[in-house]
């Protein structure tokens, strides 16, 4: 059953009794499977029955609809939400705009959905992807939301200042009033959290959790990692043991022959040691990549891992009917889960998302906009659709640095969570420019987000999330998504002139070899060797350097556009 009027007016309190009694009133909108066949009949219900202050996002912005029929009950708890609210703010309408924001906001035909949209930002009550398909409708006035920026409102807003004290009862009050109805939370889990029954404490790790489903959650992490191998190291025979310097003078390690090669300045032949590479190479598969505009090559070893959790991704404009060619390397952990579904589906999840932003879109500028929103939203499905479709024990995630190039028009779009690399090689690959983001968890503004959230930032080895993982954003990652984005950071930038190549890679090649040190082995190798070669040897290059991840290099020729 819906109730679809909660309100104060609505809730009848008896304070005489032990315990107080409370009980709800008013019935007249509520509808049940039996109500909605036959009480309404053809004309079945709608927001008429309803009071507007109380009324969920997803009702109140969607035309006439009364509810949403594949989550009806959420819309109670979204009044329930709406409630808590306002007892602690000690007043009713809650969501009134200020006259401010108000004048930004006024348009005649749009200004009453506006102004609620806008108070919805201010509470941080959706996540940024979601209000993308509103972006036309209604003025949005920014995206940087999280948990923290949430408890600043409230504070804000009341008139004392001092918002709500128990962190718990803000956590509660954050889970009623999602955006999202299926991320709302349901009447059983609101009834048994911290709020009320104290926080669920893991004995293991001694986290504690504000119910008892991420408590499980929690522990089933705990569990598959005692399980997990990915993370076990190989034992390594194919290391050279020996590693020349150009002037022929032998080291035992790859690290003494360089420091030799630099200190000294023997770098007019190779700026690189030389070693013998073949018991590498013959362990690594073979690859092979589609035509593109561009000219591609690529090479992958799985290291001192025991498994290959780096994938590579390169899709022709002519075999996905777009514009552009797309290039990808996502690096996989805690499984093939969640790398695995992003391969096979982010081609079909960017054509779906800008084929519909190039259609309503012609300046430049607008152009540029739309295509970030498309992007966001099809890394918002990529991450949402495998959360929904794999196993509640399936914990894995993936990083996902994306090239577009739009052949056509001479321009690229990059894009990435995490801490896989893109960079741009020019002027002879002297200047090298990174075109992505590394999302990592010590980054200020990274820590904040994490902090602000409810969680925190730890050293064990690396900086990582919760004590756990050692990126900020990602897809997947079902224990961390409360504290872990899946926001990309895009880059927009025409072909330069004096462009060379780029490469993008998994961090196990950037934890050992540099942006510049990438740039001068590849450029020393362009014009003499295959790119399938090159790419093979600057993955052997991060290996023999003491890469104790998966490798994987994507070389990307920007000399060569037909």
């Amino acid at each position: 059953m819906v109730h679809r009027d909660i309100k104060p007016s609505n809730i009848l309190v008896n304070n005489q009794d032990t315990p107080v009694l409370v009980k709800l009133a008013d019935f007249g909108s509520a509808v049940d499977t039996y109500a909605n066949e036959r009480l309404y009949g053809e004309k079945r219900p709608s927001q008429a029955e309803e009071t507007r202050e109380y009324q969920p996002p997803e009702v109140l912005l969607h035309g006439d609809i009364p509810y949403d029929p594949a989550l009806p009950t959420s819309y109670d708890m979204w009044s329930v939400g709406v409630v808590f609210l306002e007892l602690i703010l000690g007043s009713p309408h809650v969501f009134a705009i200020s006259s401010r924001a108000r004048a930004k906001l006024d348009s005649e035909e749009t200004k009453r959905k506006s102004y609620l949209l806008h108070v919805f930002t201010e509470f941080c009550i959706y996540e940024p992807p979601s209000l993308y398909r509103y972006h036309n409708d209604y003025a949005l006035v920014h995206s940087d939301c999280n948990f923290g920026t949430f408890n600043k409102t409230i504070q804000a807003r009341d008139p004392l200042e001092r918002g709500f004290q128990d962190a718990w009862g803000l956590n509660l009050l954050y889970k009623l009033l999602q955006w999202d109805p299926a991320k709302r939370i349901s009447a059983i889990d609101a009834l048994e959290h911290a709020y009320f029954r104290g926080p669920y404490v893991c004995p293991e790790s001694g986290r504690e959790f504000s119910t008892r489903r991420e408590l499980e959650v929690h522990e089933a992490y705990l569990e598959s990692q005692r399980h997990s191998t990915s993370f076990i190291l190989r034992h390594v025979r194919d290391i050279p043991s020996s590693f020349h310097c150009n002037c022929k003078r032998h080291f035992a390690t790859a690290d003494a022959c360089t420091r030799h090669l630099r200190a000294r300045r023997h770098d007019a032949e190779s700026a690189f040691c030389h070693y013998a590479s073949d018991p590498i190479r013959h362990a690594m598969p073979p690859m092979s990549l589609p035509t593109t505009a561009l000219d591609a090559g690529t090479g992958a070893f799985h290291g001192r891992r025991q498994y290959m959790e780096d994938m590579v991704l390169v899709v022709p404009r002519r075999e996905s009917g777009t514009n552009y060619d797309l290039y990808a390397v996502l690096d996989g952990h805690m499984g093939l889960g969640a790398v695995t579904y992003a391969k096979e589906h982010l081609s079909d999840r960017l054509r779906i998302h800008l084929q519909a932003s190039h259609a309503g879109y012609h300046t430049l500028m607008n152009g540029t906009v739309a295509e970030g929103l498309a992007i966001r939203q099809a890394l918002a499905d990529l991450h949402n659709g495998f959360l929904e479709t794999s196993g509640a024990s399936d914990f894995s995630g993936s990083t996902l640095t994306l090239l577009l190039h739009f052949p056509d028009e001479r321009r690229f779009v990059s894009a990435n969570v995490g801490d896989s690399r893109a960079v741009l090689y020019t002027q002879n690959a002297t200047v090298s420019s990174a075109i992505s983001m590394d999302h990592l968890p010590n980054v200020p503004n990274e820590r904040s987000r994490i902090e602000s959230s409810g969680g925190f930032v730890v050293m064990a080895g690396v900086w990582r999330v919760m004590g756990q993982l050692a990126v900020s954003r990602t897809l997947g990652d079902r224990h961390l998504r409360q504290y872990v984005s899946h926001d990309p950071s895009i880059l927009h930038f025409t072909h330069p002139s004096d462009a060379s190549f780029v490469v993008l890679a998994s961090d196990g090649v950037w934890d050992t070899v540099s942006n510049d040190d990438a740039g001068k082995f590849v450029y020393e190798r362009l014009d003499r060797d295959d790119l399938y070669e090159i790419a093979q040897d600057l993955v052997i290059e991060a290996y023999v350097r003491g890469s104790a991840d998966n490798m994987l290099a994507l070389i990307v020729d920007l000399r060569s556009e037909t």
